[in-house]
């Protein structure tokens, strides 16, 4: 079952504690849903069940790295701040060709960890109106799940990846919680 509970508030829309569904969190008119979390969460998995049933187009952080990060990141070497830069770049720019400068609602859904607060604070002073939804899945589902995969880039940090998220605080960018049992 899926759920979100709601944490804060997004752009003066007051966000009430309370449960809703994914299908109320497509209604958001976020510009972009970012769907963030630690490995194994099933963020990939909700964004294609945005694309299926909502219509979202959906960008996933795994296919906008080029093959000279990945293969950095599979060495385990951090990424440089000029290949940050860069790679920011790229993503904004994917972004931008797909949200329309009208307020019409764009469906668009980005899948990327965002480990930290930082990054999805850069993040909003780029997209101002995106709604951050943060995919939790009980730890022995993620571990199963990231055991299942062989080709991903970002196996030998995942764990890491998935603790550095609940050990984070203060937490300044608001965002829902959505429970993907």
């Amino acid at each position: 079952m899926d759920e979100v509970i709601c944490t804060s508030q997004l752009n003066n829309i007051e966000l009430q504690p309370k449960l809703i569904t994914l299908e109320e969190v497509a209604e958001i008119p976020a510009r972009p849903t970012v769907l963030f979390g630690g490995a194994g969460s099933g963020k990939t998995h909700l964004a294609t069940r945005l694309r299926e049933e909502h219509g979202f187009v959906v960008f996933d952080d795994q296919d906008t790295h080029s093959e000279e990060e990945v293969a950095q990141v599979r060495r385990g070497q951090r990424l440089s701040e000029a290949q940050r830069k860069a790679y920011s770049t790229r993503v904004s720019s994917l972004l931008e060709e797909h949200i329309p400068p009208t307020d019409e609602h764009p469906r668009v859904a980005y899948v990327h960890p965002f480990t930290k607060d930082r990054y999805r604070r850069k993040f909003t002073q780029r997209f101002p109106d995106s709604l951050f939804v943060l995919v939790e899945a009980p730890w022995d589902i993620q571990l199963a799940r990231i055991q299942d995969r062989s080709g991903s880039h970002h196996a030998s940090t995942e764990l890491a990846v998935t603790a550095a998220l609940e050990n984070e605080r203060p937490i300044t960018v608001p965002y829902v919680v959505l429970k993907n049992h």
